[in-house]
Protein backbone atom coordinates (compact mmCIF):
# COMPACT_ATOMS: atom_id res chain seq x y z
CA UNK A 1 0.00 0.00 0.00
CA UNK A 2 1.13 3.55 -0.67
CA UNK A 3 1.90 6.54 1.19
CA UNK A 4 -1.57 9.05 1.14
CA UNK A 5 -0.76 12.52 1.56
CA UNK A 6 -4.12 14.50 2.26
CA UNK A 7 -3.88 18.56 2.53
CA UNK A 8 -7.03 19.84 4.30
CA UNK A 9 -9.65 22.80 4.34
CA UNK A 10 -9.02 22.61 8.36
CA UNK A 11 -7.00 25.90 9.28
CA UNK A 12 -5.11 24.73 12.13
CA UNK A 13 -2.82 27.99 12.60
CA UNK A 14 -0.37 30.30 11.32
CA UNK A 15 3.00 31.05 9.84
CA UNK A 16 5.42 33.92 8.47
CA UNK A 17 4.87 34.00 4.64
CA UNK A 18 7.74 36.30 2.95
CA UNK A 19 7.74 38.73 -0.37
CA UNK A 20 11.31 36.93 -1.52
CA UNK A 21 13.06 33.96 -1.43
CA UNK A 22 14.98 32.83 1.43
CA UNK A 23 13.23 34.37 4.07
CA UNK A 24 13.87 38.00 2.78
CA UNK A 25 11.74 40.82 2.15
CA UNK A 26 8.40 42.13 3.93
CA UNK A 27 5.84 38.63 5.32
CA UNK A 28 2.86 38.74 6.46
CA UNK A 29 0.95 35.99 8.62
CA UNK A 30 -1.22 33.54 6.45
CA UNK A 31 -3.45 30.49 7.58
CA UNK A 32 -1.29 26.94 8.00
CA UNK A 33 -4.32 24.06 7.08
CA UNK A 34 -3.84 20.60 8.56
CA UNK A 35 -2.21 17.84 5.86
CA UNK A 36 -1.95 14.48 6.88
CA UNK A 37 0.42 11.09 5.20
CA UNK A 38 -1.93 7.94 5.95
CA UNK A 39 -0.36 4.38 5.24
CA UNK A 40 -2.59 1.23 6.65
CA UNK A 41 -3.03 2.48 10.33
CA UNK A 42 -0.41 4.51 10.88
CA UNK A 43 -1.27 8.34 10.16
CA UNK A 44 0.98 11.54 10.89
CA UNK A 45 -0.28 14.97 10.89
CA UNK A 46 1.73 18.32 9.46
CA UNK A 47 0.40 21.67 8.60
CA UNK A 48 1.24 23.53 5.14
CA UNK A 49 0.44 26.87 3.63
CA UNK A 50 -2.04 27.57 0.71
CA UNK A 51 -1.98 31.00 -0.04
CA UNK A 52 0.85 32.48 -2.68
CA UNK A 53 2.80 35.49 -3.49
CA UNK A 54 0.23 36.91 -5.70
CA UNK A 55 -2.68 37.03 -3.59
CA UNK A 56 -0.99 37.98 -0.58
CA UNK A 57 1.22 40.67 -1.50
CA UNK A 58 -0.38 41.91 -5.05
CA UNK A 59 -3.61 41.20 -4.40
CA UNK A 60 -4.48 39.39 -7.11
CA UNK A 61 -6.24 36.11 -8.02
CA UNK A 62 -4.34 32.86 -6.22
CA UNK A 63 -2.40 30.73 -8.36
CA UNK A 64 -2.79 28.10 -5.71
CA UNK A 65 -2.49 24.34 -6.09
CA UNK A 66 -6.19 23.28 -7.88
CA UNK A 67 -8.13 20.31 -5.97
CA UNK A 68 -7.90 17.23 -7.46
CA UNK A 69 -10.82 15.41 -9.13
CA UNK A 70 -12.45 13.17 -6.33
CA UNK A 71 -12.01 10.07 -7.86
CA UNK A 72 -7.87 10.67 -9.26
CA UNK A 73 -5.52 11.89 -7.07
CA UNK A 74 -2.50 13.63 -7.81
CA UNK A 75 0.34 11.39 -7.80
CA UNK A 76 3.96 12.45 -5.77
CA UNK A 77 7.18 11.36 -6.26
CA UNK A 78 10.09 12.27 -3.71
CA UNK A 79 12.30 15.02 -5.13
CA UNK A 80 16.16 15.42 -3.87
CA UNK A 81 17.56 17.10 -6.49
CA UNK A 82 19.05 20.93 -6.64
CA UNK A 83 20.58 20.85 -3.35
CA UNK A 84 17.13 21.88 -1.85
CA UNK A 85 16.06 19.21 0.61
CA UNK A 86 13.62 16.24 -0.25
CA UNK A 87 10.46 17.55 -1.37
CA UNK A 88 7.40 15.97 -2.62
CA UNK A 89 6.68 16.75 -6.26
CA UNK A 90 3.21 17.00 -7.70
CA UNK A 91 1.79 15.52 -11.26
CA UNK A 92 -1.59 14.43 -12.81
CA UNK A 93 -1.86 10.94 -14.53
CA UNK A 94 -2.69 11.80 -18.02
CA UNK A 95 -0.12 14.31 -18.38
CA UNK A 96 3.49 13.47 -20.63
CA UNK A 97 5.46 14.26 -17.66
CA UNK A 98 5.56 13.79 -13.81
CA UNK A 99 5.63 17.34 -13.63
CA UNK A 100 1.95 18.96 -14.75
CA UNK A 101 -1.29 18.76 -12.83
CA UNK A 102 -4.95 20.81 -13.85
CA UNK A 103 -7.13 19.18 -11.31
CA UNK A 104 -10.70 20.94 -11.44
CA UNK A 105 -8.20 24.28 -12.32
CA UNK A 106 -8.70 26.43 -15.55
CA UNK A 107 -5.18 25.77 -16.72
CA UNK A 108 -2.10 23.41 -16.70
CA UNK A 109 -0.16 23.85 -13.90
CA UNK A 110 4.17 22.72 -13.48
CA UNK A 111 6.29 22.37 -10.49
CA UNK A 112 3.69 22.02 -7.80
CA UNK A 113 5.93 20.52 -4.24
CA UNK A 114 5.49 20.04 -0.78
CA UNK A 115 8.44 21.62 0.66
CA UNK A 116 10.40 23.32 3.26
CA UNK A 117 8.95 27.09 4.26
CA UNK A 118 8.53 29.53 5.54
CA UNK A 119 9.20 31.69 2.16
CA UNK A 120 7.80 32.43 -1.33
CA UNK A 121 5.30 30.95 -2.91
CA UNK A 122 4.44 30.67 -6.34
CA UNK A 123 1.32 27.51 -6.16
CA UNK A 124 3.02 25.31 -3.91
CA UNK A 125 2.49 23.78 -0.41
CA UNK A 126 4.91 24.68 2.47
CA UNK A 127 5.45 22.73 4.99
CA UNK A 128 4.90 24.92 8.13
CA UNK A 129 6.34 25.01 11.95
CA UNK A 130 9.74 26.04 11.05
CA UNK A 131 12.60 23.79 11.06
CA UNK A 132 10.84 21.17 13.20
CA UNK A 133 7.70 20.99 11.32
CA UNK A 134 10.22 20.06 8.26
CA UNK A 135 12.67 17.84 10.21
CA UNK A 136 9.27 16.14 11.53
CA UNK A 137 7.70 15.75 7.75
CA UNK A 138 10.71 14.38 6.43
CA UNK A 139 11.24 11.53 9.30
CA UNK A 140 7.64 10.76 8.67
CA UNK A 141 8.35 10.88 5.13
CA UNK A 142 11.14 8.45 5.54
CA UNK A 143 9.30 5.96 8.12
CA UNK A 144 6.69 5.56 5.59
CA UNK A 145 8.18 5.46 2.27
CA UNK A 146 10.39 3.07 0.51
CA UNK A 147 12.59 4.12 -2.56
CA UNK A 148 11.03 5.75 -5.54
CA UNK A 149 7.55 4.60 -4.14
CA UNK A 150 4.50 6.65 -6.09
CA UNK A 151 2.55 8.63 -3.28
CA UNK A 152 -1.58 9.59 -3.95
CA UNK A 153 -2.19 13.00 -2.96
CA UNK A 154 -5.46 14.39 -2.38
CA UNK A 155 -5.91 18.42 -2.25
CA UNK A 156 -9.77 19.50 -0.88
CA UNK A 157 -11.26 23.00 -1.93
CA UNK A 158 -11.01 25.36 0.79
Amino acid sequence: MSLVIIITSKIIGKTRFYSEFGQNGAYKMIPTYRAMMLKGCKKRSFKVTRDTYPNVFQNAPSIECPPNFPQTPYRGWIRTDNGRGPRIQLYEPGFADRYTLKGVGDRDRIAIQIHAGPGKSTGCFMVGGGKKGYRSFLAALETFTAPNEELAVHVHAR
